[in-house]
């Protein structure tokens, strides 16, 4: 048998790694996202090589089976300390990590002492290694041949019409587009949480902003809302024969190839983009910035979170992603309050994630270096299990971005030479309950939403506008455009699982959620 094929399986050993978790996440990552682990994982595999090579002699078996093994080490570490992947460890770090490490060392030993000809069984775990490198491939190829996506057609910059347009061409108004991520309306905030946060609502009106009184979101998820908002339209337009799944829906690619950036690129505008940690929009290839802190992507990290050097990493704040969460939302607050001071047009779509999970900002912006033991659950707050966690951290971090956003409106009006748009709208409300909770629709579908449109662009907003007439209203006003108004419609799924239910089939739940706004 080929002598490559013999030595190959430490390629295969790392191809399944990155496969699996790519495969299991195909609707919401890119292939693209596959360069920097794949580039990282090469240069380790070649370090690794050299450093056998001086231990084992030139001894290819041996080189090939120690770099597996070490990868092996490095890789499953946190699927052995955490089989479920849910936190439920059978063993504390501290006694499971010397016991990895003795295996380790103890296949390395058996490695370097065996005398036996190493060719069969290397054959072997290279056909092993084939096999479940075959079982992702399968699912990712499933996938590719149900996907069906329509192409998105792009708005048409010469359909703009200057002669109707309030905006200069010659002096376009910046505009903002900031997302606090499950920031819920003030409503839901007195009612769910005892939190009055009229006095944000009172700040803006009186910079006259028009803060949206009855306010929903069109959709209970943020990979559901940001497709539509960023292409005008209900993603049922947005997939094919109006039919929803994972198959035919892809809400990265919609978001990563949406409509709205390009055409305000076409007009003249910078596209700036800030992403939250979230794999969904922690880069856009179509924009001309993308500002984000870290060089993990949702996907990389959470490859490297089961690898060997997480835990301490973790420990010492190195790659912490809680700890980078804490950085990157100060870093991104600072870098917006410098766009003003910028010459050329800029459109800037600042999607923060907090005040969603993790729970990282005290009320004063110092860091949550720990969440205490009876609260822990899931900090990503997707499928929080401890209500109490978000009662008692939710409010705090809910403030800390409040006071952000503040001071950002501040900065961006007193620096702007022509009037800017800025409009801040949450993708929906907080996770306070879970989704079989009766509550939960209540209060997940009810966003944030405030608009600051000059020249008289509020005149055209109305009580209870959803995320997917934004852009439409200011296309419309601003640039002469012909948008229809849609219906503003609230939509949640009928499944309990957001994210495995294959047919993503959703309820229209809106007078369900605008009732109690008749109260």
């Amino acid at each position: 048998m080929n002598k490559f094929f013999v030595l190959s399986h430490p390629v295969f050993v790392a191809l399944f790694f990155l496969l699996a978790l790519f495969a299991h996440n195909r609707e919401q990552v890119l292939y693209r996202d596959l360069i920097t682990p794949l580039l990282i994982t090469g240069a380790f595999i070649i370090v690794a090589w050299v450093f056998f090579l001086l231990l084992f002699r030139k001894n290819m078996e041996k080189i090939a089976l120690a770099t597996s093994f070490l990868l092996l080490f490095f890789f499953a570490y946190g699927h052995a300390f955490d089989p479920g992947g849910q936190g439920s460890y059978w063993i504390r770090q501290r006694y499971f990590f010397p016991l990895w490490t003795l295996f380790f060392a103890g296949g390395i030993s058996v490695l370097f002492f065996t005398r036996r000809d190493l060719r069969k069984f290397s054959i072997g775990i290279t056909l092993v290694v084939l096999g479940m490198n075959a079982v992702s491939s399968v699912t990712l190829a499933r996938y590719e041949i149900g996907e069906n996506h329509p192409l998105v057609s792009p708005i048409d910059p010469s359909d703009v019409d200057w002669q109707k347009a309030v905006a200069n061409k010659e002096a376009l108004p910046d505009i903002y587009y900031i997302l606090p991520d499950a920031y819920s309306s003030t409503w839901a905030l007195r009612e769910f949480y005892d939190y009055d946060n009229s006095a944000f609502e009172d700040f803006l009106k009186e910079r006259e902003f028009y803060v949206v009184p009855k306010s929903r979101s069109n959709y209970s998820g943020t990979a559901f809302t940001l497709p539509s908002l960023l292409n005008l339209e209900y993603l049922d337009t947005l997939s094919v024969n109006g039919v929803m799944s994972r198959a035919n829906t892809n809400p990265r690619r919609l978001i990563a190839e949406n409509r709205v950036g390009p055409f305000l690129q076409a007009l003249g505008y910078t596209y700036i983009h800030l992403g939250a940690i979230w794999e969904g929009d922690f880069r856009v290839p179509q924009a001309d910035e993308n500002i984000n802190k870290g060089l993990m992507s949702e996907f990389l990290l959470n490859l490297f979170k089961k690898t060997v050097i997480y835990p301490f990493a973790y420990h010492y704040n190195f790659l912490d992603d809680r700890y980078v969460t804490w950085e990157r939302m100060r870093y991104q607050f600072d870098e917006v309050a410098k766009i003003p001071r910028r010459k050329e047009p800029t459109f800037t779509f600042f999607h923060l994630g907090a005040p969603h999970g993790p729970q990282v900002f005290y009320a004063d912006g110092s860091f949550i270096e720990s969440i205490e033991p009876s609260l822990r659950g899931d900090l990503d707050d997707e499928n929080v299990k401890n209500p109490a966690l978000q009662k008692k951290y939710y409010p705090g971090q809910l403030t800390y971005v409040t006071k952000r956003l503040q001071e950002l409106v501040k900065i961006i009006l007193e620096n702007s030479d022509t009037p800017p748009i800025i409009i801040i709208q949450s993708d929906h409300g907080s996770s306070l309950f879970s989704r079989a909770d009766p509550n939960y629709r209540r209060n997940r579908l009810k966003n944030f939403s405030a608009y600051y449109l000059p020249y008289g662009g509020d005149a055209l907003l109305w009580e209870d506008i959803t995320p997917v007439n934004t852009f439409r209203v200011i296309f419309n006003h601003y640039f002469g455009m012909n948008f229809e108004m849609l219906p503003d419609l609230s939509f949640a799924l009928a499944s309990q699982d957001e994210v495995l239910h294959p047919d993503w089939a959703f309820m229209n739940v809106t007078e369900e959620v605008a009732d109690d706004y008749k109260k």
